[in-house]
């Protein structure tokens, strides 16, 4: 039976894999520039989501 944490934890992992594709996106020169830039954006976006989730808990 899933926990409140276990739901978290799954959320979590569910941002990172987010920002790990945004990363590599934003990296992928066969993408067109406005795709790689969005990618970006969405890339800084997570990560200061995460992080204030981190600080903030």
């Amino acid at each position: 039976m899933k926990t409140p944490e276990d739901d978290a934890d799954d959320d979590l992992l569910g941002q990172i894999g987010a920002l790990g594709a945004a990363i590599a996106a934003s990296k992928d020169d066969d993408l067109d520039p406005e795709l790689r830039a969005l990618a970006e954006s969405a890339a800084e976006t997570a990560a200061a989501h995460l992080a204030d989730e981190h600080r903030y808990g």
